[in-house]
């Protein structure tokens, strides 16, 4: 039996439904986002196709907004409206109110009205800075008695002990005959892209995955987005970004995504986009903004179940490493052998002392992903010194060794810190996209969302490849620059520095890694993850970065 179509595919699950729908354009209800396994991915909703309009900014400028309706999660009770997504009404509002927000959703205006009951056609009793919903479904009954298939419509095997429909019994199931093509009739079927509650489901219609990313201005989090957009340009994003300014350079390179404006501080918006989505990449000041960390945590559990579990990838960093000589020995400059392990090691890893740089988020994140590991699937990518080009839509620059090249540019000698031994870890920016990508796609692979060497307590990547002397690294530097020509005469002498006065100086608080230690060994994501990381060197980039810097400098 076919059914309309009406923006993305909804499937009827019962009588009572259909009958409604046929009132409201074709609309029908699926099980949507509350599967909890399989590759039968969950449903979600597309942007608007027109190819001329512009992504949603949700963020409306209100001071604050009364909530109609919200995400509901695994609070949903069977045949009620499960809210997926959310839009405010502006100060002013009017009879054309729901069929702007309606159009801004891509949904028709009768659609809007269905997920809104309390209006009526003609608008009159919406509220200004409010917040209503703008897609969601009906939510179906599952299968508890393990009976399904066309003599229960609007029943799913879904959130189930037994994830698969078998059409030969007609009993959910979870074996491997229960869930094989051929007698799989719904729910998480192999090799199957969607689930429906009729039988439909298959594997030639594919479901984007939706992603809430943080930073997409900056370094880390813009070359993060290119990677996955390059790969995954059908997923949904939604992009959080200051300004109007930014959101326009943004919305150039990713003219498919949505703008969300907004910053760390707006908790109530990271709160409802981290509800809605599938995966959120936290990038922007995230090893250090804990009240942004607090809200992502209170989105994904208040939004997501056992059932729909939500994926957290954080991203901390090694300086939190650095703890041991900048507050248990108090030396600077000096050579350590200790070198930390994200995998037989992780244990003292997720333990480091409160008092340890970046620590205090990495508790709320690791405490988040092990109290809700049903529900919450963390993951604290870790990376060193960063280099290489970014191919971000604002920000292509990296900080500790770019400024390191700075100073030298700017005072015509090489910085050491005491003995200049101490050490750090390094990685191209682009090999550090990887392996966000690489757990993107674990998160959306059934068979690892359960993964608990990915997940939780060991969910722990050091994203390393390869180690620099500060001291060595930074003659290096005065060499290039000398040797490009922006240091006249001789080759830049060694001046030592305080940590004090390092600190102090125009490179600022980045010029307080050129004395400490940060060693780690990154065995998890080449074990769990297959990562290889291909780029070259910092060794080999120090020419292109020195450039880069005058360049910068107008040298």
């Amino acid at each position: 039996m076919m059914y309309p179509k009406v923006g993305p595919v909804l499937l009827c699950i019962g009588t009572i439904v259909t009958f409604i729908t046929t009132l409201v354009d074709g609309i029908t209800p699926i099980p949507s986002l509350l599967a909890s396994t399989g590759t039968c991915k969950p449903h979600t909703w597309a942007n608007p196709t027109t190819p001329d309009q512009p992504a949603v900014i949700i963020s409306r400028p209100c001071p604050t907004h009364t909530t109609i309706h919200d995400i509901r999660g695994g609070d949903t009770q069977p045949w009620e409206i499960n809210c997926r997504s959310l839009g405010d009404t502006y100060e002013n509002v009017g009879p054309e109110t729901c069929q702007e927000l309606a159009d801004d959703f891509g949904i028709s205006l009768e659609k809007f009205l269905f997920l809104n009951p309390s209006l009526d056609r003609d608008c009159k009793h919406i509220l200004p800075c409010a917040t209503y919903c703008t897609a969601g479904f009906i939510e179906p009954e599952r299968a508890w008695d393990g009976i399904c298939g066309p003599s229960r419509p609007g029943v799913t095997c879904v959130g189930t002990d037994g994830q698969c429909c078998n059409s030969e019994t007609w009993r959910c199931g979870e074996r491997d005959i229960d869930c094989a093509p051929g007698t799989c009739w719904e729910g998480i079927c192999w090799g199957h892209k969607v689930y429906t509650t009729d039988g439909t489901c298959g594997p030639t219609t594919t479901m984007p995955a939706k992603i809430f990313l943080t930073g997409a201005t900056g370094y880390i989090g813009g070359d993060a987005l290119y990677q996955l957009y390059q790969k995954h340009s059908d997923f949904e994003y939604a992009l959080l970004i200051r300004t109007e300014e930014k959101a326009k350079k943004v919305q150039e390179r990713f003219p498919k995504a949505r703008i969300v404006i907004g910053g760390l501080d707006d908790s109530e918006i990271l709160e409802r986009e981290a509800a809605w989505a599938d995966i959120v990449i936290h990038t922007a000041d995230s090893s250090d903004h804990s009240g942004a960390a607090d809200a992502i945590a209170k989105g994904l559990v208040s939004g997501h179940s056992p059932s729909r579990p939500g994926f957290w990838l954080h991203t901390g960093g090694t300086g939190i490493l650095t703890y041991f000589d900048s507050e248990v020995k108090k030396t600077y400059g000096e050579h350590d052998d200790k070198v930390f392990n994200d995998y037989d090691g992780v244990d003292e890893v997720v333990n480091l002392p409160a008092a340890a740089f970046h620590r205090n988020v990495d508790e709320i994140v690791l405490n988040t992903g092990i109290k809700h590991a049903d529900s919450v699937k963390t993951a604290i990518v870790c990376p060193p010194t960063i280099y290489g080009e970014g191919r971000g839509p604002v920000s292509g620059r990296g900080r500790q060794v770019y400024e390191l090249a700075t100073f030298v540019l700017k005072e015509g000698y090489s910085p050491r810190i005491g003995k200049g031994l101490a050490r750090w870890n390094n990685v191209h920016v682009h090999d550090l996209s990887v392996v966000f990508e690489l757990l993107v796609e674990a998160a959306l692979d059934p068979s690892r969302k359960d993964d608990k060497e990915i997940w939780g307590a060991h969910g722990y990547f050091f994203t390393e490849n390869g180690e620099h002397v500060w001291g060595d690294l930074a003659t290096l530097v005065g060499k290039e620059a000398h040797k490009q020509g922006f240091i006249k005469g001789g080759e830049p002498e060694v001046r030592g520095l305080s940590y004090d006065e390092a600190v102090k100086s125009s490179a600022g608080f980045e010029a307080a890694s050129w004395g400490l230690n940060s060693r780690a060994a990154a065995i998890r994501a080449k074990k769990v993850l297959g990562w290889k990381p291909q780029e070259k060197s910092l060794q080999d980039e120090v020419p292109t970065i020195v450039k880069s810097e005058a360049i910068r400098l107008k040298l």
